[in-house]
């Protein structure tokens, strides 16, 4: 008797992952936005810089393009799941393709009122595209291929976060105009559209996946994503892991020229191979998870990612040369990108498709909040009790929340455990 044809498994290495017709498109949409909004916020810090010269527009400007993910990533959420999120992305790029190209009207400090409102109402626009886009991701990818896919999209995203602004200062200073940059902008929004246009979906996996029949359950559903998150220990440990992390990590990013300029009397000129170094390792890093996915447990890579990364963010401020820095960024690059893709492979297998937007939302919400707490009260740390000090501060921030991350994970993952829900299986 003839033994029945045996299914082949799922490979989950990044060959596999990368005959994904539609993986290839939404991957090159994504790392193509990325480009395009890096090289627009960099070319507008410039841009705010020199119009004012001061620390506090250019910090308003950031707190600006973060508010309309607190404000508006609840509201998202539902919006994602009730609509196709095909469509939804489509839009959006295009409202923010022709919004973008406003910027280069600013020409003074009498337009800086504009470019904050333009620059909310695009950064508002957005709020419904990232949602959607993490949210369609699992419905292309096999989840035996999250992961590997997930480290290959992470590592793109800096590499091109890293062109995006190397690019911007080198037309900046080649041309010394801005309106180039809004124009390349644009276009990279109109190429991430026509990608996304290709995805070639079932009728099942574009239909909404919440009924838009019932508006009274509309204010409800804003809530849903969030007390799901709280209820379910695998999807709490990624918010507490990202949240906390950040409360620490966000006074990095605003006080680390300070400490490089400030504090050590070094030229600007030392962040560019500060930042490469970052890219290359956080290439290699990514490569290796992406390669080395079907042996690696998500839950384990964030805990003792954030523990490594909190201890090296620590060791900025023992920093007494930049070239020290160059050294720091390698561990750094290293460890991110299998925390970040760990993060996000745990809340697509952890939620149900129907779901997804909404908790993808309410994770966006907190960490932003978190995100702004730390940049707005990073200056007044620093004036209080040093940048140095506040490196172990933010510091501690990270290793602490790798620690609070691993014991709940450890709740999610007990074989007895009734709170968990649908939670993603350890590699």
């Amino acid at each position: 008797m003839q033994e029945p044809d045996k299914v082949k498994p799922i490979q989950p290495g990044v060959r596999e992952v990368l005959r994904n017709a539609n993986f290839r498109r939404l991957w090159l949409a994504k790392s193509i936005s990325e480009f395009g909004n890096v090289l627009t916020t960099l070319a507008l810090v410039i841009l705010v810089n020199r119009l004012t010269g001061s620390v506090a527009a250019i910090a308003t400007l950031t707190i600006t393009l973060l508010i309309p993910s607190i404000v508006f990533g609840m509201l998202a959420g539902v919006w994602v799941d009730r609509l196709d999120r095909r469509r939804i992305m489509i839009i959006s790029d295009g409202l923010r393709g022709v919004l973008v190209l406003g910027f280069g009207l600013v020409g003074s400090t009498d337009w800086l009122p504009f470019l904050y409102a333009l620059g909310l109402v695009q950064a508002g626009i957005g709020t419904f595209f990232n949602p959607a886009q993490n949210a369609l991701f699992p419905t292309i990818v096999p989840k035996a291929q999250l992961l590997a896919a997930n480290g290959l999209t992470q590592t793109s995203l800096t590499v091109a976060a890293s062109l995006g602004g190397a690019l911007a200062g080198v037309m900046i200073a080649a041309l010394n105009l801005f309106w180039p940059i809004f124009v390349v902008d644009a276009l990279t929004f109109l190429a991430s559209a026509l990608l996304i246009a290709r995805l070639k979906l079932s009728a099942q996996e574009a239909a909404p996946k919440t009924s838009t029949a019932s508006a009274r359950r509309f204010w409800p559903e804003m809530g849903q994503g969030l007390s799901i998150t709280l209820h379910n220990p695998m999807l709490l440990g990624t918010l507490v892991a990202a949240g906390v992390a950040l409360l620490g990590l966000g006074a990095i990013e605003t006080l680390f020229v300070p400490l490089l300029v400030n504090e050590l009397h070094s030229s600007e000129a030392w962040l560019g191979p500060i930042q490469v170094a970052g890219t290359l390792a956080t290439i290699v890093g990514g490569s290796l998870l992406a390669w080395w996915a079907g042996w690696l447990r998500p839950t384990t890579m964030i805990c003792w990612g954030l523990i490594v990364l909190g201890l090296t963010v620590g060791l900025d401020g023992t920093v007494n040369a930049p070239w020290q820095f160059i050294l720091l960024q390698v561990i750094i690059g290293l460890v991110i990108t299998p925390i970040n893709t760990s993060i996000v492979t745990i809340n697509q297998n952890a939620v149900e498709d129907a779901l997804r937007g909404r908790v993808g939302a309410a994770r966006l919400t907190v960490t932003s909040v978190a995100q702004v707490l730390s940049m707005g009260f990073a200056g007044t740390l620093g004036d209080l009790i040093g940048v140095r000090n506040v490196c172990f501060v933010a510091g501690g921030f990270v290793i602490v929340a790798g620690l609070l991350a691993g014991r709940i994970f450890r709740t999610g993952l007990r074989p007895n455990s009734t709170k968990s829900g649908p939670a993603i299986q350890p590699h």
